[in-house]
């Protein structure tokens, strides 16, 4: 059988209309001008010092991993941090912690936030005297007006799948066809990607993972499940597929269905999924593909 999608522009967009999320403009998803790098490659920062005057912190020297977030404070006996709408502080993508430094005796009324923009490991000191060792994650210390935080980094951050923080989604959509501009495609290419993760051979059509990217193989649809997809992974279902499903490409009776839903693990080893609509009228056969990574 052969795909009814054809190659080009149509009124209704081809995510939409098989139910999955749209692919955002430039810098929106990140919610930044410019895409953060991923955690493997992140470098080593200097240690950075900080005052509390009781209401704020204030960085001795600027740092560009430092970021105010503003005034909070702590929810009733959960210890919920809530911004001054009372609706709590979000948990930030996963190369990101939260400090929130709280006024002695204010009873966690009165708190300010800042954000770490790393996702190494944190070592935070307080008046000279360790207080933490943090990692992609919120801390709360309570301290005087005056008090001076120190913080210094303690190594590369743990391995992916030991320590897993919300996470940014990185979305692309592909068409590959005979004349189609992508051969090898990063699918983290918004969002700080290093290297390229798919490759379709516009001579032979066949589409593969490249640079240590793997696939595997999630759900299809044809002649005995007609119609179009309606489930799609999660990051934890991909995460618990066995080592020995994973590989670099399809095998050819795959790739006669209708629709193909793989999981997919990165060269820089974030997870996501693909779905993949041939269209086997063209010579040699095209895609579009759509894919959806949880970068971290």
């Amino acid at each position: 059988m052969t795909s009814s999608l054809a190659l080009g522009a149509c009124s209704t967009s081809r995510p939409a209309s098989y139910g999955l999320p749209e692919r955002p403009p430039p810098g929106v998803a990140a919610g930044l001008e410019t895409p953060r790098g991923h955690i493997s490659f992140q470098p080593p920062f200097l240690p950075i010092s900080l005052e509390f005057d009781g209401q704020s912190l204030k960085a001795e020297l600027e740092s560009k991993i430092i970021t105010p977030i503003g005034t909070v404070k702590l929810g009733g006996s959960t210890g919920e941090v809530l911004k001054q709408d009372g609706k709590p502080l979000p948990a930030e993508p996963a190369d990101v912690t939260q400090l929130i430094v709280c006024q002695q005796g204010s009873n966690g009324q009165t708190c300010d936030a800042t954000r770490i923009n790393t996702g190494r490991k944190i070592t935070v000191e307080m008046n000279g005297k360790f207080v933490q060792e943090v990692e992609r994650n919120r801390i709360v210390i309570h301290a005087s007006p005056g008090s001076s935080v120190k913080l210094t980094d303690n190594g590369p951050p743990s391995k992916k799948d030991d320590v897993r923080g919300p996470a940014r989604a990185d979305i692309e959509e592909f068409d590959f066809h005979a004349t189609s501009p992508d051969t090898d495609v990063d699918l983290e290419r918004s969002q700080g990607g290093v290297h390229a993760d798919l490759r379709y051979d516009h001579v032979t059509g066949v589409l593969s993972m490249i640079n240590g990217a793997k696939l595997a193989p999630y759900d299809v649809y044809s002649w005995s499940k007609p119609g179009k997809p309606t489930d799609y992974p999660g990051e934890a279902e991909c995460l618990a597929v066995e080592q020995d499903k994973w590989v670099e490409r399809l095998d050819e009776d795959q790739l006669e269905s209708e629709h193909i839903i793989v999981c997919v693990k990165t060269s820089e080893g974030d997870l996501g999924y693909l779905l993949i609509v041939p269209n086997r009228e063209l010579k040699p056969v095209a895609y579009f593909v759509y894919s959806y990574t949880w970068v971290r």
